[in-house]
């Protein structure tokens, strides 16, 4: 089933009313968020990510990624569809979860840890890290200075092992903001 044929078919007037819709035309769900539900089908390339509107953060992630694109953050597919006053759909390429292992602790502590130091203003102790790995530190620089607002009551950094995902061997921060 495709986006444009639950939307044609029907507008679920709740996330919920959604998901039941969605389970009825082959779709399971995969895991959750604080403002958000993601669904799979076999069938399909994609996965379908029902957010919640109040969820500002992640409307503008998914604007941000247009204009600052980089080979970690997710790709896609269309633009977000506004199905009610309340929520919308967006239909994500499907990727691989980042398996919770040492190695993936220390990389999310890492990540949150740069930030943390442009925040504070000591982010150049990562000369040596940023040689190692300029592509995600290009990635997390853009998100820092181009959608967080460190100085005000705005978007915050929000990278954990459950947002970490993989397309192939690339580290993929699927949903790294949240809102205040």
């Amino acid at each position: 089933m495709r986006l444009r044929h639950l939307l044609e078919v029907t507008r679920p007037s709740s996330m919920f009313t959604a998901a039941q819709e969605l389970k009825k035309h082959g779709w399971v769900w995969l895991s959750q968020g604080g403002f958000s539900e993601l669904y799979e089908n076999p069938k399909y390339r994609y996965v379908l990510k029902l957010y919640a509107n109040e969820d500002i953060a992640y409307t503008q992630f998914i604007a941000f990624t247009r204009q600052y694109p980089s080979p970690h953050w997710p790709k896609f597919i269309g633009l977000p569809v506004k199905v009610t006053k309340d929520y919308s759909a967006i239909r994500i390429e499907r990727l691989r979860p980042l398996l919770r292992s040492d190695t993936a602790i220390n990389v999310v502590q890492t990540m949150n840890s740069y930030l943390n130091d442009l925040f504070y203003k000591k982010a150049a102790r990562w000369v040596e890290k940023i040689r190692e790995w300029p592509s995600m530190f290009q990635a997390l620089d853009d998100l820092y200075y181009h959608l967080v607002q460190p100085d005000e009551e705005g978007i915050a950094v929000d990278i954990s092992l459950s947002n970490t995902m993989l397309r192939g061997k690339t580290l993929v921060l699927t949903d790294p903001v949240t809102p205040p």
